[in-house]
């Protein structure tokens, strides 16, 4: 499945030194112990704190870690795989370092009186009821727009987001977003007539999951949604240092609401949510759903969501969100254009019993650039960030002009 492709085992060759931040910068490249091959949105977290970051599209990553951590561990986790522990010391850094798959086991039988559909609800539960509220997270974010395989828009920022738990409402927090910083650049896509098109993304909701895009909706952890999907339920076997339930999900009808697949995974020790991946089902796209608008015909080809969540000091957060979604648009009888976005979320770090963000300081948007944000100093360098890849660098490189 695709989207397990985004959490393979990992080789690890790191080094370390010291940021311009006066922390600890910690990086290197991820790859599989098996294959080589490179490991993309992979976490990286420093242990006992809100402090991490994910590996890019080509394995590579980067933690700036500060100097009352910089004695700390670095943990390594990955679904399948058994986690790894890296011990921080300033200027030593590891050499390579393997992480080995680690064996799940199917269950023909209820796990410790658990169906699969029972676990889920169980940790959907358990962990709105660990969410830490009010917290501010500090996040990193980004949006990627293609037409047709050529990049018209990059935008990224530092965001923080400031997220009350309504109890009776856990799915849906009260959000406030400040954007500290961000950068972006749009350009004109040849034959494209919809080159300002927006992201499908809503950056004010992107810490909510979400949850609150219909498009994205994760029905299969709806439980009125039980019966339009198959689910398989296996667990962690093995002296394992994170032990976990993994719960598959595929869909068994060829409603257009139900065609995603993908899989769940869930601490065993907390039963809260640590992972999901959901995509469309492939064999299922002919029954995607088509929009037409007079001459317009819009057809959803791509949808893939990989959410993690981290746990500290027994409450738990949303840590890293990477959302694809793709389309097809057809404008009368020319030849169709392709429309592919892409986000991330990234939490690096938190802050309990946050005050207020003032209205004033608000970002009420969707698009960055539609904000006039801008950057003054390369952030992206010193910053828990996603690392661009060779490709995504050439685009960032273009700022400039564009300033």
């Amino acid at each position: 499945m695709k989207a397990l492709c985004l959490i393979g085992s990992w080789l690890l060759a790191a080094s370390l030194g010291w940021a311009q931040t006066g922390g600890v910068k910690f990086e290197g490249l991820i790859l599989d112990a098996a294959t080589q091959r490179p490991v993309p949105f992979a976490a990286v977290s420093v242990l006992h704190s809100a402090i991490g970051t994910v590996s890019n599209a080509e394995g590579r990553f980067q933690l700036v870690v500060p100097p009352a951590h910089a004695a700390d561990s670095v943990v390594l986790s990955c679904v399948g795989y058994a986690p790894s522990r890296v011990v921080l010391r300033a200027g030593v850094g590891p050499s390579t370092l393997l992480l080995k798959p680690q064996a799940v086991q199917l269950q023909g039988v209820a796990v410790v009186g658990y169906t699969p559909q029972t676990l889920l609800k169980q940790a959907l539960r358990t962990t709105h009821a660990r969410l830490l509220s009010p917290v501010l997270l500090q996040s990193y974010y980004r949006e990627f727009v293609r037409v047709n395989g050529a990049y018209t828009k990059f935008a990224d920022g530092l965001v923080d987001y400031r997220l009350v738990v309504n109890p009776r409402k856990p799915d849906k927090p009260a959000i406030q977003v400040r954007i500290n910083a961000s950068r972006a650049r749009v350009v004109t896509a040849a034959r494209s007539r919809f080159e300002d098109l927006p992201s499908v993304i809503d950056v004010e909701h992107a810490a909510s999951g979400y949850e609150r895009e219909p498009e994205v909706h994760s029905n299969y952890l709806d439980s009125t949604n039980f019966a339009f999907y198959k689910y398989e339920l296996r667990e962690s076997v093995g002296p394992v240092e994170e032990p976990f339930y993994i719960i598959s999900f595929t869909p068994t009808t060829h409603d257009a609401d139900h065609l995603q697949q993908g899989t769940v995974r869930i601490d065993k020790q907390t039963l809260c949510l640590r992972a999901i991946d959901s995509e469309l089902a492939p064999a299922l796209l002919p029954y995607a759903e088509e929009h037409t608008l007079l001459l317009v015909k819009v057809k959803e080809n791509v949808l893939r969501k990989h959410v993690e969540y981290r746990q500290l000091a027994g409450g738990c957060y949303l840590s890293f969100i990477r959302l694809a979604y793709g389309t097809e648009v057809h404008i009368g009888r020319s030849q169709p254009l392709q429309y592919d976005f892409s986000t991330e979320m990234l939490v690096s770090n938190l802050s309990p019993n946050p005050p207020a963000i003032p209205g004033s300081e608000q970002y009420r948007g969707r698009s960055l650039y539609k904000n006039g944000t801008h950057y003054q100093h390369p952030y992206w360098q010193e910053a828990n960030v996603l690392p661009a890849t060779p490709e995504e660098e050439a685009i960032i490189a273009a700022l400039a002009e564009s300033q």
